[in-house]
């Protein structure tokens, strides 16, 4: 059995663990972020909220640190069994370089929980437009983890 990364995990809808994890930085830093939540599983095994809940914080937290002051969104949406989560940096003269190298160690971990949970972790950027990091886990028709 997993333990929770926050009090009350367990019991908050897959999008409410995102927006947990949303409130909680935008407390923690002062910003404001959009939120694009589609269409996404009810509930989901506590191993999965975890694994969605710190992508979320240390996403976000990595963005904070390594872009400061550019527009940063967060997206999830889940089709094919696939629940995708996407970190966004909006802006050109963006300082990224510190999300891009993958050997960074705060962005090595992150890339690593993802990968240990049996999700898949990428980075894009696209020069002057935008920064993506995304995870994406399977969930079966049950809504957790494939076995």
């Amino acid at each position: 059995m997993s333990v929770e990364l926050a009090p009350g995990l367990d019991k908050l809808s897959l999008s409410q663990v995102i927006r947990s994890a949303v409130s909680h930085h935008e407390r923690r830093t002062g910003a404001t972020l959009a939120v694009k939540l589609h269409t996404l599983p009810e509930d989901g095994q506590l191993d999965l909220k975890n694994s969605v809940y710190r992508f979320v914080e240390d996403g976000l937290r990595l963005v904070s640190l390594n872009a400061k002051g550019a527009l940063h969104e967060m997206e999830a949406a889940c089709e094919g069994g696939l629940l995708c989560l996407e970190v966004m940096v909006a802006g050109q003269g963006t300082n990224v370089e510190g999300l891009l190298d993958l050997q960074h160690s705060d962005v090595h971990w992150l890339r690593r929980r993802v990968e240990t949970s049996g999700g898949q972790f990428k980075i894009e950027s696209l020069r002057g437009a935008e920064t993506r990091m995304s995870a994406r886990f399977r969930v079966n028709e049950r809504n957790a983890f494939y076995e």
